[in-house]
């Protein structure tokens, strides 16, 4: 019987792609990039599980981007209504250290008040951070409102962002 030497796998998988593992799209890296620095809005549409996250994250770690803009990363994979795009918006605006105007700082935190949030690790080490509506209220608010004032918030208060809404 012949014996079989098994190849280690030259891929790595998952959403955060060291750079010297990431292969075959610097064409595309360029491309956005400049589409970025000259303030297009860009779309990304193919199959599932193609690579557009890491690629995402791959632009959004290159230097051209990080010394020239704040970056936003909205991950709207699991969100279901417009509460839960609100909430994945403020998330990630805070994480990226918006400052919230008093109105909207309160609706945000009543917001808040009815998420509970938990952290953790997922199966590829990325930091898994998620928030479930504890109760819904009997007078729901419009979060449609919210999503547009946390737009407004992003385009008043921030010259020069990139915000990428993943999953979308």
């Amino acid at each position: 019987m012949e014996n079989k030497k098994l190849v280690d796998n030259p891929f790595v998988l998952g959403y955060n792609i060291p750079d010297e593992h990431f292969c075959d799209r610097s064409y595309e890296t360029d491309k956005i990039i400049e589409l970025l620095q000259n303030k297009n809005n860009v779309v990304l549409m193919s199959e599932r599980r193609l690579g557009k996250s890491s690629l995402l994250m791959h632009i959004l770690k290159d230097k051209r981007i990080t010394e020239n803009f704040t970056t936003i990363y909205i991950d709207i994979f699991k969100t279901e209504n417009a509460e839960q795009f609100a909430i994945a918006m403020a998330e990630s605006f805070y994480k990226a250290g918006l400052k919230f105007p008093k109105t909207l700082s309160q609706n945000f935190q009543e917001l808040l008040s009815k998420v509970s949030f938990n952290y953790g690790m997922d199966a590829f080490d990325k930091p898994k951070f998620e928030a479930h509506v504890i109760a819904p209220s009997a007078s729901k608010p419009d979060y449609r409102h919210t999503v547009e004032e946390l737009l407004d918030l992003l385009d008043k208060s921030v010259e020069n962002a990139v915000a990428v809404f993943d999953e979308f």
